[in-house]
């Protein structure tokens, strides 16, 4: 599990690219028309952005509009905005149905625990996992460092899943997978390693950066089996945390 604290601080400057020759424009290819399968395909595409809850209304349309690009725009519009809110109000039907939140609620309460413990913890965040390693040092809340430190924020830790993962939350088998690591060592790793790595010995550092992310996969464990969620976890600090999460029941975004 990659640990932002030990991240380079920046990154190469890259050489500017010579500008391209104009292309010459092609001719528009007739685009074929919309079929029932292609309807049944928006509705699948539909269904998989509005379950988890993270998307809006518009923005399920435009990923329709933009799923079909070789049938008629103007017949892939008109379906695209149809499909979306039909699937909108069967899941809104479908959360009226059910009392509470389910497994979202478990999640939440859990993130809420752990944001309490100084662990930054985040849904959907970014688009893919290296995305959210490398930004979720943006989310941290800048605060007076402690006395005798000059690390300046709340945070020291975090969890967070990304879109990818969230886009899975549509099928009630697949599981939910967890990042965790932290931003700084610890507080419980050994004070001779601690001491060590900072003195440059590279074999103290990694088992400074293996004790953190323990360290902190266990908080994060610990925090959603306490909301009764069932964790899959073999305590390595290079394995994702797992979590079930059948009953997912997210509201959707208010329009």
């Amino acid at each position: 599990m990659r640990n932002p604290f030990r991240r380079p601080s920046s990154e190469p400057e890259q050489p500017e690219q010579p500008e391209q020759p104009e292309q010459p424009e092609q001719p528009e290819q007739t685009r074929r028309a919309l079929t029932a399968e292609d309807e049944a395909d928006l509705h699948e595409v539909a269904r998989e952005l509005v379950q988890p809850g993270f998307t809006d209304r518009d923005e399920v349309v435009l990923a329709l509009e933009d799923y079909l690009a070789d049938v008629d725009p103007v017949a892939v519009a008109e379906a695209a905005a149809r499909i979306a809110s039909q699937e909108w109000a069967r899941r809104e039907a479908e959360l009226a149905a059910a009392p509470g939140t389910g497994d979202y609620a478990r999640l939440a309460a859990a993130f809420e625990a752990l944001e309490s413990e100084g662990v930054l913890a985040r849904m959907a965040f970014t688009c893919c996992n290296t995305c959210g390693t490398t930004e979720i040092d943006d989310e941290r809340t800048p605060v007076e460092p402690a006395a005798g430190s000059t690390y300046g924020f709340a945070q020291w830790a975090y969890t967070f899943f990304h879109q990818q993962d969230a886009e899975r939350l549509g099928d009630p088998e697949s599981p939910l997978y967890l990042t965790y690591s932290a931003f700084r060592p610890a507080p419980g790793v050994d004070p001779a390693d601690l001491a060590a790595s900072r003195d440059g010995d590279a074999d103290a550092r990694r088992r400074v950066v293996e004790q953190t992310d323990r360290i902190v996969g266990e908080l994060v464990r610990d925090a959603l089996v306490a909301q009764g969620l069932e964790v899959t976890w073999d305590g390595s600090p290079t394995q994702r945390i797992q979590v079930a999460v059948p009953d997912w029941r997210k509201p959707l975004p208010v329009d």
